[in-house]
């Protein structure tokens, strides 16, 4: 039972866990725009 003290709370790990969610779509969100400004500009360049 000892184990289990050591392990962070179910509250704890929820919080963490959407806080990490909420940045890799952050990430995604400015990748993706990243690459539509890249493809505007090649298309202008054609």
């Amino acid at each position: 039972m000892k184990e289990n003290e050591n392990l962070p709370s179910r509250k704890g790990l929820d919080e963490a866990f959407h806080l990490l969610q909420d940045q890799i779509t952050r990430i995604t969100v400015e990748e993706e725009v990243e690459m539509v400004k890249s493809e505007t500009v090649m298309k202008k360049e054609e």
